[in-house]
């Protein structure tokens, strides 16, 4: 089921991006160097943004309803992870399932603009209208322009406000313990917040693992390439000054992934032991 969810939370995005992400993409370049210079600026009509948001809500009830009518009797029971906790839902209960599709597709929506703001401090290739960082400041607007410290507050406060919310949801239907109360959540969100931050970490590795592939096996002249390369020297400028290239092997990018990795698992599991001290 969770594969399945995954999907759908996939088409759920690509939804939600027809109404508030691809009408943003308004490439000014003489010479169209990707598709997306070729989409229109148009803004949609607000029927169709309505028609768009529509269908999302229809989708996140529809699976929910699926998932209570065919998910087989003894199976796992579906989970939402929020990082630094897991939140486990009832297949036999329509009003669990709800709370599952809903809960899921806000999670996914949220690590998905933290992947975005994450790239959009850290991201280099700044020289073209047509690089990638273009179309990561499309995704986010007037957002994209924001100092690096109200992205991080913004983001950080919109999890820990994420948290509250879907929180006390849960507590109605009983996903949650009936004793966290307003109070409780409030006080768990900031380390909540923290948490789902740190699942940008798996871009990180995710960048340098494709920068150290893209080291040494050709996959082209792509513009994909040059904005993955770049940002993998940011993510390694700490280990510039030491000698990590013998020959012609660098091993910088093997030494920052494992200690980016460390540090995840390092401030995971730091917060994991705060959390558990938390009243509640």
């Amino acid at each position: 089921m969770e594969l399945v969810n995954f999907l759908l939370n996939l088409v759920g995005w690509f939804i939600w991006a027809g109404a508030c992400v691809f009408p943003r993409y308004a490439v000014r370049s003489s010479q169209p160097l990707t598709l997306l210079s070729t989409l229109r600026s148009e803004s949609p009509k607000s029927y169709g943004r309505l028609f768009l948001f529509a269908g999302l809500v229809l989708l996140i009830f529809l699976r929910a309803v699926a998932y209570w009518n065919f998910s087989p009797s003894g199976s796992a029971s579906p989970a939402v992870d929020f990082g630094i906790l897991s939140v486990s839902f009832r297949t036999d209960s329509l009003v669990h399932m709800i709370g599952y599709s809903l809960s899921s597709f806000l999670v996914f929506i949220y690590v998905y603009y933290l992947c975005v703001f994450g790239l959009s401090l850290t991201c280099r290739q700044r020289t073209r209208v047509d690089s990638i960082e273009s179309l990561i400041n499309q995704q986010l607007g007037s957002a994209a322009y924001w100092q690096p410290g109200l992205k991080l507050a913004v983001t950080g406060g919109l999890g820990a406000l994420l948290w509250v919310l879907v929180g006390a949801g849960l507590i109605r239907i009983q996903a949650l313990p009936e004793a966290w109360s307003l109070g409780v959540l409030i006080f768990q969100s900031p380390f909540v917040a923290a948490s789902l931050w740190s699942t940008f970490f798996f871009m990180i590795l995710a960048v340098i693992g494709l920068h150290f592939i893209n080291s040494y096996v050709y996959l082209g002249e792509k513009v994909i390439w040059g904005f993955i390369d770049d940002t993998a020297r940011f993510y390694l400028l700490i280990f510039r000054n030491l000698p990590l290239l013998v020959g012609k092997f660098d091993f910088a990018p093997i030494l920052g992934f494992l200690t980016y990795w460390l540090l995840y698992k390092i401030g995971d599991a730091c917060l994991r032991m705060v959390f558990e001290r938390l009243p509640g």
